[in-house]
């Protein structure tokens, strides 16, 4: 085996470089090609939705009314992580959980949980950043 310290070595070192950036090019530049068409043919490289809008309106119902989400991803097949973010996506269980978690307290932790919670809402909700 051939070292660095060679002149010759060096420039095996250097061939193998070039060889390598030159083939992650190529890589680069077919990758983006292929985007490109599939953009040309309405597909943007998202996989398709598993609920539809329908089946999202019946969700939010079935989950308003006390269903639990483990029960609602058995009903539609799909993993309880993935209801979770489509609740994400709507928004819908931002803060709904406020009360719920209050109600486990007397008068006055109730009140100092909601001034702590009011005080750190605005990071939680991206209203305002930790940096000043």
């Amino acid at each position: 085996m051939m070292g660095k310290s060679s002149s010759t070595g060096q420039l095996l070192f250097h061939l193998f470089a070039v060889f390598a950036e030159f083939e992650r090019n190529l890589i680069l530049e077919r990758s983006s090609s292929g985007r490109i068409a599939a953009r040309a043919r309405g597909r943007y490289g998202r996989r398709p939705e598993k609920l539809s809008k329908q089946d999202l309106n019946l969700l939010k119902t079935l989950y308003d009314n006390g269903t639990t989400i483990n029960t609602i991803a058995e009903q539609w097949q799909v993993s309880h992580t993935t209801i979770y973010c489509y609740f994400n996506k709507l928004g819908k269980r931002k803060m709904e959980n406020k009360e719920k978690y209050l109600l486990n307290f007397s008068k006055a932790k109730c009140k100092e949980a909601t001034q702590k919670f009011n005080i750190i809402k605005p990071f939680i909700l991206g209203d305002q950043s930790l940096s000043r």
